[in-house]
């Protein structure tokens, strides 16, 4: 999955195995080139079950492998919210997008 900024800077979610690679580079402050870089990686699977699950509980938390999470929050039909944290120390650096739902698939 990529949800990309119209100026510049994107969200991925890649698969690799087991694990989906979170990363995402966003800008805080184009004019002052200041960017939101964070990542994490979570299990596939959990991904899966979090989206499945979106129209009866609303929202999940998915814990990643070494510290932070993704949390998918459904806002409405069309509208998921993404929340990412890194897993960089006692404080994580935090996202949160509003995102198209339709960008977000399952393979398989």
């Amino acid at each position: 999955m990529r949800h990309r900024h119209p100026g510049d800077g994107e969200l991925r979610l890649d698969l690799h195995g087991e694990w989906i690679h979170v990363s995402c580079r966003w800008p805080a402050d184009l004019d002052l080139d200041e960017w939101i870089t964070i990542g994490t990686c979570i299990p596939s699977a959990d991904y899966a079950a979090a989206l499945n699950g979106l129209d009866e509980t609303d929202h999940h938390r998915i814990a990643g492998r070494v510290g932070g999470f993704v949390e998918l929050t459904q806002l409405d039909e069309a509208t998921i919210r993404i929340e990412v944290a890194d897993s960089q120390g006692d404080h994580p650096t935090r996202l949160s997008l509003n995102v198209p739902a339709a960008s977000f698939v399952l393979a398989g």
